[in-house]
């Protein structure tokens, strides 16, 4: 995995979320309805309410599509950062990348006063 990647993952997060409330915006689908008539003899009848048309379901599908792939590269960065063998290296990409801590605020809670340490961790593992 590369950095350009890696780096996506915040973006990747606030980009799932736009799609899940612009997929609860849209429409709902077709429904059936069940009813009587007013008048007697009292029969059961059924009435079809309208959804969404055509333009609806297809961008219903293509955000489908797209929360599928953000969530697939979310859980790929997971993966690779669960990979990571060396616990201190692991640590430096969690922050780094899924909480976006700074490489200074990374070195300091790692107990360093260089700011360089957490970037040069960062940087020994795509050696």
């Amino acid at each position: 995995m590369e950095r350009a990647e890696l780096e996506q993952y915040r973006c990747l997060c606030k980009e799932i979320k736009y799609l899940e409330n612009k997929i609860k915006q849209l429409p709902k689908e077709v429904s059936i309805v069940k009813g009587s008539s007013s008048e007697f003899p009292y029969l059961e009848r059924r009435s079809r309410v309208e959804g969404p048309g055509k333009e609806e379901k297809a961008l219903r599908k293509i955000l489908y599509k797209r929360r599928v792939k953000c969530l697939a590269l979310k859980h790929q960065i997971y993966q690779f950062i669960d990979g990571i063998e060396d616990s201190r290296t692991r640590l430096v990409f969690e922050l780094r990348y899924i909480d976006g801590w700074s490489w200074q605020k990374i070195s300091m809670y790692m107990g360093s006063t260089s700011e360089s340490y957490a970037r040069m961790i960062h940087n020994r593992y795509f050696l």
